[in-house]
């Protein structure tokens, strides 16, 4: 699977994809800023990402970044992480080099803190998952859930060592944390029936929990993850799914 954006050609309106974002605040402003950034942050999309965007490919991290731009909710007690937020984490984790400056830098100086969920998309060896990291910042408890649609498509337990690791190292300020992690991992019932698709369920049951979040909101999603991990999603719904991202970049073109 090819991450890169490095294609030259464009469709004709991919150029001003970041324009057209920007200059229509209630329909984007919000979706696109951190909840402490002020400014959107434009998401360029090139004619290979707008293809992985159709059936039968698999999705490039930029379009999968739009969805999470176009489809999530600001809201002060969740916040949805583009694919970025993982590279950067787990960059630093092989190269064990973050500290506390790099973690600030890495978050984008969104103020975890202030969120008692943060659900991070996470792309690793040409498969896509997500986790949600339930109080991340609290200095008694943290848990961390992981949900994959493929059985070994992501190894949990490498996923779950990656966040503790950064966690740590984004309170390291705080010399007396005794923050104790508890994980749990679910893989998605009804699972991918393809090899294709694996980015389409993640952001499908990562937008159906922040929707949760945002609708209930739960003092914690124990309880909650295994229905909220299982339903009726498949390789049908995940085509037309497909399709009404494209719809939504069909109307950005008329804009």
């Amino acid at each position: 699977m090819n991450f890169g954006r490095g294609q030259s050609k464009v469709y004709p309106w991919c150029g001003s994809l970041a324009l057209a974002t920007q200059t229509h605040p209630l329909t984007r402003r919000k979706r696109l800023a951190g909840v402490v950034d002020s400014a959107p942050v434009a998401i360029s999309l090139f004619a290979n990402d707008v293809e992985s965007l159709m059936e039968g490919n698999m999705v490039t991290n930029a379009a999968a970044d739009f969805c999470i731009a176009a489809y999530f909710e600001k809201d002060r007690l969740v916040y949805s992480g583009t694919s970025a937020f993982f590279s950067e984490i787990n960059f630093a984790y092989i190269g064990r080099m973050a500290t506390e400056r790099y973690a600030d830098e890495i978050t984008r100086q969104v103020n975890w803190s202030s969120h008692t969920y943060v659900i991070l998309l996470v792309v690793l060896d040409d498969h896509w998952s997500f986790v949600v990291a339930e109080r991340p910042l609290s200095s008694e408890s943290t848990v961390i859930y992981h949900v994959n649609s493929l059985r070994g498509g992501h190894e949990p337990d490498y996923i779950f060592a990656e966040i503790e690791w950064f966690l740590v190292k984004t309170k390291a300020s705080d010399t007396s944390d005794t923050t104790v992690t508890t994980t749990y991992n679910y893989v998605t019932k009804p699972r991918q029936a393809n090899f294709v698709d694996c980015a389409v369920y993640a952001l499908h049951y990562m937008h159906a929990v922040m929707k949760f979040i945002i609708k209930h909101r739960p003092e914690s999603l124990l309880e909650h993850m295994p229905s909220l991990t299982t339903g009726a999603f498949n390789v049908k719904k995940a085509s037309a799914s497909r399709a009404k991202i494209l719809s939504t970049l069909a109307s950005l073109q008329a804009q």
